[in-house]
Parts: structure tokens; C-alpha cells; sequence
């Protein structure tokens, strides 16, 4: 199969796209050749063959259910950088964080920032922040106005009102900013309010969540509660460009060990090599991949030793270790393969 892979350059998808001569763009391609087989019956996509691994042996089932990350339109307005204590209880203050393309931009703030209730803001794991087993942390944070119990909809404007004044009120002032979405975009958010997002379910809140990369470079990390600077321990919100597990299939939230097991495929070589030869770079599909994840078994020594390791390897910082233990989670996942 004749193959043309985009280089690394200051040329984009989108610039490249834009030209219609190929004259134009084949200084920016690498010619090659490459085999490709299909490796899943239920899709006709295809994925080029590794010289190291054999991807039949990881097709199957996956006991888990693949989710997205909570879509904030518009960002600038959602999605804040902490900035300092307020002197009002239950609040703390913050600047929106700024976005290079973004179409919609709050032009006014207070120099000293937004002195905003917690009760509905979060941190944040976007995907940029993701790298394998691990997640870095920053001081950034989402408005997200629902409640782990109710996440059809938000929190209605008579409660926010009551008990959230200042977060409706400035919620409220850049309304015209949230009218801005196209109706498309309206028609999937959960809820009627205004302030209503899209991508929200009972997931979101999960305690342990394993969260991945969807575009660039394929890799995985367990996300926990974290401590605020204001000093309360909150879920991490997982955002658009993430795809993020938090339960099997029929709906059973998954445990702690339960999440490493699941990094640990996840970061595998075998794993990450097949994600990047199956699908382009800015779009990486889960549930589209139909690799092998079968539910964690507690009393299975090869599901046992792949989420200790897996573990290990979230409190290394080395990166030629983590590449050994990769390798080493590939051997003990295709193990695991063996007995489907």
C-alpha cells in the first residue's frame, strides 16, 4: 500500500486542505510504502501492520463504556485560572482563561479578577495535560452548574440565584457570548437553561476516572479527586478532547485498582502503537478501535500485576522507565489476550 504521512511542520491539516495542486503540498509529505489489513470484523477501517506486534491478537470486546469530556462553548467564559484567596467565604478568585482562536472573547474583566462562589467550580483535565500514566496538574478549573446526583440538566436559575448570586451574575452579564453557539450546539445541551453545557452524564463525577487522549500522541492517566487552593477536595473535570472511562458497560462505576488495570492497557505499547496506526492524529476513537478490555477480575493475578505496575509507573518521572514498563504491560496484556 502506497502511503503519504504528513510531516511535522509549521504547515497544518487545515492549511494543507486548502490547496488543490499537489505540487503545492508534496514537499511537506513522506513517501513510503506500508501494509495494512483490516483487524476487526465489525468495521471495514484498516490499520498498517507493526514489524513488532500483531494487532489480531488485541481485537475483541471491551466491557467498559467510552465517553467525551464535557464541552464548554464558550471557553473563555467556562473555563478560569485561579488567581488568589477572596475575602468572602466559600469563594475564591479568578481571571477566564484566554484561548488564541477563540470567537468569543470577554473583553472587560476586574483587575483583581472575579470573586466567584466554589460550590460549582471545578479542576480541569484537559488533554494537553495528559501524558502517559500521568496527569499535570494546573491551576485551571471549569464553571460546571450540576450535581453528581442530576446531570440531565443544571442547577435551576431560582436555586443559582439563591444560593450562587454572584456566579448567575456573571453567568448572566455574558449571556450574549452563550446565544452565540450555533443551534446545532444548543440542541445538545444537557438541560433548558441558558447556562447548560452538553457532554454531561453520571461519568463526569466518577471518583476514578481513566482519561486519554483523543488527537496528537495516544496515552492515558488515572484522574482522582484533587485538593483546590481553596482547600476542598473535588472530582477533576475531564474536558472536550478527552475520552474518558468511568464504568462498565452496565453502568457499574469502576475502583481505583480498578482504573490502573485499565491505564495500564491503555499505555501500553502494543495499545498506543495500534491507536496511532489505525487512526489519523487529530482524531483517536475508543470505541471505533475494538481492542480487547476485559472487566477487571480481582482475583486474576495477570489483572492484579498490570494495575500494580500501572500504579509504579504514575509515581515515576523518568521517561526511559515508563518506555520499559510500556513494553513490559504490552507482554502481560497480550497474556491476557491469550484466554479470550
Amino acid at each position: 500500500l502506497f502511503t503519504q504521512n504528513i510531516l511535522h511542520s509549521p504547515i497544518t491539516d487545515l492549511e494543507l486542505n486548502k490547496n488543490k495542486l499537489f505540487e503545492s503540498v508534496k514537499e511537506y509529505l513522506i513517501f513510503g510504502n506500508k501494509l495494512a489489513a483490516q483487524m476487526s470484523e465489525k468495521t471495514s477501517a484498516f490499520s498498517y501492520l507493526s514489524n513488532e506486534y500483531d494487532f489480531h491478537k488485541i481485537i475483541g470486546d471491551s466491557a467498559y463504556e467510552y465517553r467525551t469530556g464535557v464541552e464548554f462553548t464558550p471557553q473563555e467564559l467556562y473555563m478560569l485560572v485561579g488567581k488568589g484567596d477572596s475575602t468572602k467565604e466559600g469563594y475564591y478568585r479568578f481571571d477566564n482563561k484566554k484561548f488564541g482562536r477563540s470567537k468569543h472573547r470577554i473583553e472587560y474583566k476586574p483587575s483583581k479578577g472575579w470573586e466567584l462562589p466554589t460550590e460549582y467550580i471545578y479542576p480541569i483535565v484537559t488533554g494537553p495535560s495528559l501524558t502517559p500514566f500521568h496527569s499535570k496538574r494546573k491551576n485551571e478549573f471549569c464553571i460546571l452548574p450540576y450535581t453528581v446526583d442530576k446531570t440531565d440538566e443544571p442547577i435551576n436559575i431560582s436555586e443559582m440565584r439563591r444560593t450562587n448570586l454572584d456566579l448567575f451574575r456573571y453567568l448572566l452579564d455574558h449571556q450574549h457570548l452563550i446565544e452565540q453557539q450555533s443551534e446545532k450546539s444548543k440542541m445538545m445541551h444537557r438541560g433548558k437553561e441558558f447556562y447548560a453545557l452538553s457532554k454531561i452524564g453520571p461519568y463526569t463525577f466518577a471518583e476514578y476516572i481513566v482519561a486519554a487522549r483523543d488527537n496528537t500522541r495516544f496515552c492515558a492517566a488515572v484522574i482522582e479527586p484533587t485538593r483546590t487552593p481553596w482547600n476542598e477536595t473535588k472530582s477533576s473535570i475531564c474536558v472536550k478532547h478527552t475520552i474518558i472511562i468511568g464504568r462498565t458497560n452496565n453502568g457499574r462505576f469502576i475502583t481505583k485498582d480498578e482504573a490502573h488495570y485499565i491505564a495500564g492497557i491503555l499505555n501500553s505499547d502494543i495499545v498506543i502503537q495500534y491507536i496511532q496506526n489505525t487512526f489519523k492524529s487529530n482524531g483517536y476513537s475508543l470505541k471505533k478501535s475494538h481492542f480487547y478490555i476485559p472487566e477487571y477480575d480481582k482475583s486474576d493475578p495477570r489483572h492484579i500485576k498490570i494495575s500494580i505496575i500501572a500504579q509504579k509507573a504514575a509515581k515515576l518521572d523518568d521517561d526511559s522507565r515508563i518506555k520499559k514498563i510500556q513494553r513490559e504491560l504490552s507482554n502481560l496484556y497480550l497474556e491476557v489476550c491469550d484466554t479470550k
